[in-house]
């Protein structure tokens, strides 16, 4: 539909353009030619005054996530955002502008069904046609500027790895994994409880008191490894609004949250392992 709006303007101009073949012109027609380039000029500064905003929301994110407002891409971000912020106001008032020449075509038009030449308002006719040919002709080449910019921002989150990421489901995902590492807790804080006993009595031998008490540092060992889950997901929960839109930024556990939660769950699983090998020969106290 641009397209062929496009085009019928085009044809619509061309046929003006030839004035010494044209003595009259439908008021009819001369209206909704300059109402459909208005409202595509309207529909081009809604479309960049929505990315500005986008462009604008994603910079005050980032800004509330990183605490260092030098670190990169941060400032250029912010340069990016205003100048679009800037190319779609400039797109409004040019829309603006060709809304003032429609409104001055309809008090030229009224109570006419056509505009001749050669009698009063064919020159100032004349004159708004060629100011809406500029105006659109401005219009369009500032639009096809402005779509560098989105295209730029693009870019540059791509490269920095900042941007949009689906995080729907990482809620769950991440409870099912904290799951996990909590029974493996559980497990290693049963075989330890199991022969703890023994670091109280008298008649222990040497290398079972060592093997209690390496599996104690074991554990304590896997309460900070759990401790670093909890921090982890907690700033999960914290920096991230779950969805198809979440924003994520350098630093963030966002953004490599799994990688982070399997490299502890491995942590916990290797302490885990030890504590049931140093115990799983030690008499508990109900076997005695």
């Amino acid at each position: 539909s641009g397209y062929m709006g496009c085009r019928s303007g085009l044809v619509w101009l061309a046929v003006i353009s030839a004035a010494g073949c044209v003595h009259a012109v439908p008021v009819v027609d001369a209206r909704e030619h300059f109402a459909q380039v208005h409202q595509e000029a309207k529909s081009r500064a809604a479309a960049a005054l929505k990315e500005a905003k986008e462009a604008d929301r994603l910079v005050r994110r980032l800004s509330d996530l990183i605490e260092d407002r030098t670190q990169k891409p941060l400032p250029e971000l912010k340069r990016l955002a205003s100048a679009m912020s800037a190319a779609a106001q400039s797109l409004r008032a040019r829309a603006r502008a060709i809304q003032k020449a429609r409104t001055r075509l309809a008090k030229l038009s009224r109570g006419r069904t056509e505009l001749r030449r050669n009698e009063p308002g064919w020159k100032l006719y004349e004159t708004l046609q060629r100011d809406l040919a500029r105006l659109d002709a401005d219009s369009r080449t500032a639009y096809r500027n402005f779509q560098l910019q989105p295209d730029a921002i693009k870019r540059l989150c791509a490269e920095h790895g900042v941007g949009p990421m689906d995080t729907s489901g990482f809620g769950d995902r991440m409870g099912d994994k904290i799951k996990a590492m909590d029974a493996q807790v559980r497990e290693a804080s049963a075989h330890l409880e199991r022969v703890e006993y023994l670091l109280e009595e008298e008649s222990v031998d040497p290398e079972s008191m060592r093997a209690v008490q390496a599996a104690r540092v074991q554990l304590q060992a896997i309460t900070e490894t759990r401790a670093e889950v909890r921090r982890t997901a907690l700033r999960f929960r914290l920096e991230t609004k779950a969805g198809p839109d979440a924003v994520i930024a350098p630093g963030m556990v966002t953004s490599d949250l799994f990688e982070r939660l399997d490299n502890l769950a491995a942590d916990i699983n290797a302490s885990a392992r030890r504590i049931q090998k140093l115990t799983q020969s030690l008499p508990s106290r109900d076997s005695e």
